[in-house]
């Protein structure tokens, strides 16, 4: 398994392991975070393109978009964002 690989393993358990929560913010934004990390990843392998780099680049720029569309509420954004930010510098 390559690093990028492994780095995305690490970000879906992570995740996994904020499932087990009883804290619907964390239900909610383990959920909405696995969404696109899942697709995004798939893109980008059909792509040959998975790199760790990427991921986080296309990432970034889905999350920066669903916030400018309103499709996350300014608190569901910052929500969000405190977690990605978590998983991803730890």
């Amino acid at each position: 398994m390559s690093q990028d690989e492994q780095f995305l393993e690490q970000l879906l358990d992570k995740l996994d392991q904020m499932m087990e929560s009883d804290d619907s913010d964390a239900l909610f934004v383990s959920g909405y975070l696995r969404g696109h990390i899942t697709l995004i990843a798939g893109q980008l392998d059909f792509d040959k393109a998975l790199t760790k780099d990427t991921l986080i680049s296309k990432i970034e720029s889905a999350l920066f978009e669903a916030r400018q569309t309103g499709e996350l509420t300014p608190q569901d954004s910052e929500l969000v964002k405190a977690c990605w930010d978590n998983i991803t510098l730890s």
